[in-house]
């Protein structure tokens, strides 16, 4: 296995902006505008 360097992250987080979703590019999107902060530690 390949050593961590000491500069990696050890917490993050998982943001999103603005998604939209569609199943077909010619459908309407099921999801508009999400945004989401999912912050270190939550679940």
């Amino acid at each position: 296995p390949s050593l961590i360097p000491k500069n990696w992250p050890d917490q993050g987080k998982i943001q999103i902006q603005n998604l939209s979703v569609r199943y077909d590019s010619s459908l309407k999107p099921v999801l508009k505008h999400v945004n989401a902060l999912i912050s270190p530690g939550q679940k």
